[in-house]
């Protein structure tokens, strides 16, 4: 029962026990068997078990690697009893196969223990010389053993095999029994006659060139069994072991090789439609049994004529189908690799080219040289490969690749062409291509690659195009390239192509493909109908750039020499690129060029990476060479002196040494970002310090400490060009404004943090005290010795200071040793006596230094030095040696003393309070300089420059003798008062003067409220002073330029603090309204404010005169009194408020805020005509607005600066003061500045100009701005203004007018009401204005609570008329009120109403109806009466329709 369990119980849980049970139980006690098979037959029942395959199949995986063992230990008498048992057994066994429980996952394990129990059997029978067992074993080997053999190499297409067997399993286990098998003693035979069958299949199969049974693909299926014929000698080969003797197996697989390889090589040449089977069988015997083959003298005579002969395997690379070119290329490869004479290898090699190039059409050559080229680079031939044919095909080959050989269709054939071009360069020793030819291909890729990258890169390309490119498109051109990265991208896995290409003339392509990475196929300008098909291409060329970049990178980084010359290459095409003006690249572009090549290719600290950083900034000459023109010293930077006195310390250049150093700057190139390499290298500069960082890079070892003094003249430089346009040129003005003023502002910014920073650090290397640091260096720097000596900061100082004395014809070095010696003194925390040593460079007898040079360490250290003993002294000594100066001294260019003691003196001045020195001195320093402008001939009057400092002098010792009286104060007004007249401020060298002067003004004017004797001849000579003051305000309208310089700024800073000083008397009498209008545009906040001032005083004195006029006035018809029209036409032409919220761009482009403020201060100078004004002009002024529609012009401007109707979040007022503003404290700069005063004019304009306001509002079309002006107004204004009305009623002067014993107001602010009661005799008439919560937007109501006496026509009228005069007139409450009295009051007094209006007072113009009609005699008001004519288009009565 228990063995009939074990072949029946499928369950394959419990099969691993079992079975493990069943073998014990046989092998210990094999009877069982017998004992079993008493009641049943048990070897039925494992025949089933057989044949059923196992049961299930993870049975089938349990049980077959048991059976050799269970079969192995049944007891003989049992399998003795059967007569057919070995046959039933493998019968059964191989029905198995066909069972659902063997798949290609367990066929395997099947075919296994099938071969090993066929091996079993075999070899136990062979022991027995019984004939029945000789038969037996016979059978098993030719027939159940061939069943492998025959299923393997003959049926494997029949569906149930070919889904059940894996092709390589079977081989291996067919293989490894056939070797066993020739291994078995007694077998000899068997095994003779089992491979004489195995070889006739073969020879037969192979010469028939066809399978021995039918098949449905009779092709396929014999090219499957050349190859599993080629796979399972290999297997046998290799399962006899390498390193064993001559063998049965081994002899037999010998004599197989040396039959079938010439026979399949044969059998491929007759046919030609299968020869791919039979030439890879060839190859794979070749290949496998190369030293068998090879050694025979025989089968080499045999192959050199099937391979080498042109007509016989070379040819069959022409005529046969492509899918047996991979075989026959491997044959041939195999063979002229292997073959031992080198000769005849090379022989046989060009006699394959030679025929492939002379008799195969385009594309079969292409497959075939990739396929040979390929083959023979992975077996690295010895013999020669150079071949002259093959260089001229390569040569066509580019060709093709570079013009339009390769259709867009073909784009399989460019693909092998680029393949077979990369290979070619795989093959170094022996090399494929001939030295000339391979450097004329990377020439041309070279050319190719620089002129792609010239065309994308350069605003003008200078490099011609290659001759195979000229009329290609830009897709062809772009479709080159990327064919020549993918050829470099193969060739580049050889690092000898990359030593051999570095070292070529073609090194540059390296470099290419490095600038390839960084291409923006968004960048790319291209035709229209090639634009999407050209970024395509770039995105994959882009591509292929980083991959072959990589593989550049993998390859030099295990090759120090290697990696330094690739490095070097790169470095020096970036640093081309960089000084390259026509290069499209930007700074920052290059420094993220030259990071990758950091982290690529240096990543750690090494002196590979130092001399990248040192070798990426040029060196200091060629800096020079770039800053030299921006250096110059020209009559046009003279202005700067007003913000940086050094500027002013060189005479001024004549004109003709002006237009020539002017005509250097101007022939300096720029780029397409509109900067001028020195601006390049600027840029790119402080980006790559900050990349490497300040620690790294000023390393005390790199000496690159001039790196940072080149960069402090740049930031000068671009200083002065951002305080007077023009001056540097370091840019062009008129390409990427924004961008540029951006970019060199953070410049400025940076060099002065790397400045800090790096003074920090070497302050602390130092370790040296202030005191004794300031004495070396000063005694270093007398010596001459600072810049070579060790210690950093020390020589940084010291080369600062060569460039100071070196610079003879500028100011510029001068400057930056100033700002260096001024961050050094305060890194260093030094006092006065620390820096005194500094003094000694400082006197004129002791050194030979220039004046800039001198007066740079003046200006860095004076506010340190003020309360210095010795630099008090300095002052007198100078002060002193300058009051024996005579006028022409001071004036002689040849003998400049003079000019430097004035200038140095100067220089030493305070910047706040007064130079030191004493107060007799000074006194007689000015009687000095008053003898050079006094007397006949001693004018020195003519040198602008001269004045300047005289100016400035006067001003800083005017303080010392401000107690003493005398004519010197006569002298220094009488002498201003000519600087101011005789100067134009559009002069550069004037403008210098003017400021002096204005300073000097001011300064006077201080000390005139002090001492009564200025006070005096200041008062003599306040007509001209003021006169000239005014004009000189009014010449600033001559200034055209959109953008106002620093220097021109701080002169009209002066200029309009001195503007208060004009009297209105010279205002009224000049009346510069034209002027002041423009100047309410200019772009300098200073002079709007001062032109607003000026023309409000005359405004408020117009207003106040014509008030007087109109109503002293008794003709009818007045000149009609208006708004000036230069202010009109201000009002009614805003500006673009878009560009007000654009990037800062203050100095560089035309300043908005500036043109804004001005529109807007034009508002308020509006609304000024509306301050304490009568009604009659009132109304001259609201209608000259209204016909104009100027309100709806107004009105949107200001919502869009409060956000209204646009913005999420509109500005919050409620921390504000609304009702006043003071234009006089106004900032553009300030966030809130606009804001404030935008919703200060709508305050206004609620105020002056309410009835307009809400007829905008009401007739406005865009619904989101109605509701949140209406929102708006409710929230900040409306409760505002109701109470300012209210309010109004209460005062003193208005009750007196509104109330008496006839009439009384009540005020309400809990319902915003106001309710007014008019006595008659006994009885009370009352009427109540009632407003809204968004007053004025919408309109009073006004209600007749009462009505006494009053016909209700006229009633109506009344209260129509009070509330028109708030709703039409722009009139308030207290106007409507005033109104209501008068009516009332008149109407019982007998005075009749106007017949249209039923008002007795005129609501236009508060007239009582003064229009009779001659027929029906009633009477109109004449503006009633003129609305009736206008509307009715006659001229009669409205009554009795007679004619006026």
């Amino acid at each position: 029962m228990y063995l009939g369990k074990v072949f029946s119980d499928q369950a394959s849980t419990t099969q691993g026990e079992l079975w493990d049970s069943l073998l014990m139980l046989t092998k210990t006690f094999s009877q069982s068997w017998i004992i079993a098979g008493a009641r049943k037959p048990m070897l039925p029942k494992l025949y089933h078990f057989l044949r059923s395959g196992a049961h299930a199949h993870g049975i089938a995986n349990v049980s077959y690697p048991c059976m050799l063992a269970l079969l192995a230990h049944l007891p003989e008498e049992l399998t003795s009893a059967e007569k057919d048992f070995h046959k039933n057994i493998f019968i059964n066994f191989w029905k198995g196969l066909s069972s659902g429980a063997i798949d290609r996952s367990n066929s395997h394990i099947f075919l296994n223990a099938y071969a090993e129990c066929l091996l079993y059997y075999i070899a136990r029978l062979g022991q027995s010389d019984d004939e029945t067992a000789k038969d037996t074993r016979a059978y098993l080997v030719n027939v159940e053993l061939w069943r492998l053999v025959d299923i393997y190499l003959v049926h494997f297409q029949i569906p149930e095999i070919k889904d059940k067997l894996q092709p390589t399993s079977t081989c291996n286990i067919l293989a490894i029994y056939l070797v066993k098998l020739g291994t078995l003693t007694h077998a000899e035979d068997l095994f003779a006659n089992f491979w004489t069958r195995i070889c006739d299949l073969l020879t037969q199969t192979i010469t028939n060139a066809l399978l021995p049974v039918k098949s449905d693909n009779p092709q396929e299926d014999f090219e499957n069994f050349c190859r599993r014929t080629g796979d399972l000698l290999v297997d046998a080969k290799d399962k006899t072991g390498a390193e064993m003797g001559p063998s049965v197996v081994r002899i037999k697989l010998q004599e197989f090789v040396l039959t079938l390889l010439p026979l399949a090589i044969e059998s491929g040449l007759q046919h030609t439609d299968t020869s791919s089977g039979l030439l890879h069988l060839a190859s794979k015997l070749e290949s496998a049994f190369s030293g068998i083959v090879f050694s025979n003298p025989t089968m080499l005579e045999k192959l050199n004529i099937l391979v080498t002969n042109s007509e016989n395997l070379p040819s069959l690379l022409i005529t046969t189908p492509s899918i047996a070119i991979d075989p026959i290329t491997t044959c041939l490869v195999i063979f002229l690799n292997e073959h031992p004479n080198q000769e005849v290898a090379k022989g046989g090699f060009d006699i394959v080219i030679a025929r492939v190039l002379k008799f195969a059409e385009p594309r079969r050559q292409l497959e075939v040289l990739k396929m040979l080229l390929d083959k023979l680079n992975a077996r690295k031939p010895s013999f020669s490969l150079e071949n002259t044919q093959l260089d001229e095909y390569f040569n066509i080959l580019l060709e093709k690749l570079g013009g339009e050989g390769f259709g867009r269709r073909e784009l399989d054939l460019r693909n092998m062409a680029e393949d077979i071009t990369a290979t070619s360069f795989l093959f170094t020793d022996p090399a494929l291509l001939s030295p000339s030819i391979a450097q004329s291909i990377l020439t041309h890729f070279s050319t190719t690659l620089s002129y792609f990258n010239h065309s994308h890169y350069l605003n003008t390309p200078d490099l011609p195009a290659p001759a195979d490119t000229v009329s290609a498109t830009s897709a062809d051109l772009t479709r080159t390239v990327v064919s020549i990265l993918r050829i470099l991208q193969k060739s580049l896995t050889n690092r000898d192509f990359l030593k051999m290409l570095v070292n070529s003339d073609a090194a540059l392509i390296v470099a290419d493909v490095f600038d390839f990475t960084f291409v923006k196929p968004e960048d790319v300008v291209v035709d229209t109908h090639e634009e999407v098909e050209v970024r395509e291409l770039v995105r994959t060329l882009v591509s292929e750039a980083e991959t072959c970049w990589k593989k550049v990178v993998q390859g030099v980084k295990v090759d120090e020499a290697l990696l330094a010359v690739v490095g070097k290459i790169i470095v020096g095409k970036v640093k081309e690129s960089i000084a390259d003006v026509r290069h499209s690249a930007s700074p920052a572009d290059f420094v993220g060029q030259i990071a990758k090549i950091l982290s690529d290719l240096f990543p750690e600290l090494s002196a590979g990476r130092e001399k990248v950083i040192s070798a990426v900034l040029f060196d200091e000459a060629y800096w020079h060479s770039f800053s030299k023109p921006f250096e110059q010293y020209t009559r046009e930077a003279f202005v700067l002196a007003i913000v940086d006195p050094i500027v002013g310390l060189l005479r001024v250049p004549t004109a003709a040494t002006f237009s020539e150093r002017a005509t250097d700057r101007r022939a300096v190139p720029h780029d397409l970002y509109g900067l001028t390499m020195y601006g390049r290298i600027s840029l790119f500069a402080v980006d790559f310090i900050k990349l490497i960082g300040v620690p790294d890079f000023f390393a005390a070892t790199a000496n690159r400490d001039w790196v940072l003094l080149q960069l402090l003249l740049c930031k000068l430089l671009r200083e002065d060009g951002f305080a007077a346009f023009g001056i540097s040129g370091i840019w062009d003005t008129n390409s990427h404004v924004a961008e540029n003023a951006f970019a060199f502002r953070a410049l400025i910014q940076n060099v002065q943090g790397i400045v800090d920073e790096y003074l920090k650090l070497v302050s602390m290397n130092a370790q040296t005290s202030a005191r004794d640091w300031n004495a070396r260096i000063v005694r270093q720097l007398q010596e001459g010795s600072a810049a070579s000596t060790e210690e950093q900061l020390d020589a940084f100082i010291g080369k600062a200071f060569q460039h100071t004395v070196g610079d003879t014809r500028g100011h510029h070095w001068a400057r930056v040793f100033r700002s260096l010696v001024s961050s050094v003194a305060r890194e260093l925390k030094a006092t006065a006596a620390d820096i005194e040593p500094w003094l000694k460079l400082v006197k004129t007898e002791s050194n030979g230094y220039d004046l800039p040079t001198t007066a740079a360490i003046v200006y860095a250290l004076k506010n340190i030095l003020n309360e210095s003993m010795k630099f008090k002294t300095l002052q007198n000594e100078l002060a002193s040696k300058l009051s024996s100066v005579s006028r022409a001294d001071i004036l002689s260019e040849n003998n400049d003393q003079g000019w430097r003691y004035l200038t140095l003196l100067n220089a030493s001045a305070p910047e706040m309070g007064s130079i030191f020195i004493p107060q007799q001195r000074a006194i007689y320093l000015v009687q000095v300089v008053r003898k050079w402008y006094e007397g006949e001939g001693a004018q020195v009057s003519g040198s602008c420059q001269v004045d300047a400092q005289v100016a400035k002098l006067l001003t800083s010792v005017a303080s010392v003798i401000q107690e003493l009286s005398g004519s010197h104060w006569e002298f220094m007004l009488d002498q201003l008062l000519v600087w101011m007249e005789n100067s134009d401020p559009l002069n550069s060298e004037d403008l210098v003067l003017l400021n002096e002067s204005m300073k000097l003004f001011a300064e006077l004017r201080d000390l005139a409220e002090i001492n009564d004797d200025i006070g005096a001849s200041l008062d003599t000579r306040k007509p001209r002073l003021s006169e000239v003051t005014l004009v000189l305000l009014l010449k600033e309208t001559k200034f055209e330029d959109s953008k106002v310089s620093k220097p021109r700024a701080e002169y009209e800073e002066l200029l309009s603090q001195l503007a208060d000083f004009i009297p209105e008397s010279l205002l009224q009498n000049k009346q510069p309204i034209k002027e002041l209008c423009e100047l309410l545009n200019a772009p300098t906040e200073a002079i709007q404010k001062c032109a607003f001032a000026l023309f409000q005083t005359i405004v408020k004195g117009t207003v106040r005169d014509l008030s007087v006029k109109l109503e002293f006035t008794v003709t009818e018809e007045p000149t009609e009194p208006k708004v000036a029209e230069p202010l009109f036409e201000n009002i009614n032409h805003p500006p673009d408020l878009n560009a007000l919220d654009a990037p800062e761009s203050a100095h560089v482009e035309e300043a908005v805020e500036y043109r804004v403020l001005g529109f807007l201060l034009s508002w308020m100078l509006l609304f000024d005509h509306f301050e304490e004004t009568t009604f009659k002009l009132k109304e001259h002024y609201v209608a000259q607005v209204k016909e104009a529609n100027s309100i709806a012009v107004l009105l949107p401007f200001l919502f869009q600066i409060l956000g209204l109707g646009h913005a999420a979040t509109p500005f919050d007022l409620s921390k504000w003061e609304i009702t006043q503003l003071d234009v006089q404290s106004f900032d553009t700069a300030s966030d809130v500045g606009f804001s404030l005063l935008a919703s200060h004019l709508y305050y206004r304009a609620l105020k002056h100009l309410p009835s307009f306001v809400r007829i905008w509002w009401a007739e406005c079309k865009n619904r989101p701005l109605i509701i949140a002006v209406e929102s708006y107004t409710e929230k900040f204004f409306s409760s505002l203004i109701i109470a300012q009305e209210l309010a109004s009623i209460t005062r003193p002067e208005v009750k007196t007018q509104l109330e008496d014993e006839t009439m009384t107001v009540k005020t309400s602010r809990v319902t915003n009401e106001v309710t007014a009661s008019y006595k008659i005799d006994e009885q009370t008439m009352e009427m109540a204005i009632r407003l809204p919560a968004n007053f004025p937007l919408r309109q009073v109501d006004v209600e007749g609570l009462q009505r006494v006496g009053v016909p209700e026509g006229k009633w109506r009228g009344w209260l129509l008329a009070t509330s028109a005069i708030i709703a039409v007139q722009n009139g308030d409450i207290v106007d409507a009120l005033l109104l209501f009295k008068r009516n009332a009051k008149l109407h019982f007094e007998g005075v009749e109403d106007c017949t249209i209006c039923y008002s007795i007072i005129s609501i236009q113009d508060r007239s009582l109806p003064n229009k009779q009609c001659q027929t029906c005699k009633n009477r109109f008001h004449a503006s009633c009466l003129y609305k009736w004519f206008r509307t009715s288009n006659q001229s009669s009565c409205p009554l009795c329709r007679t004619t006026f």
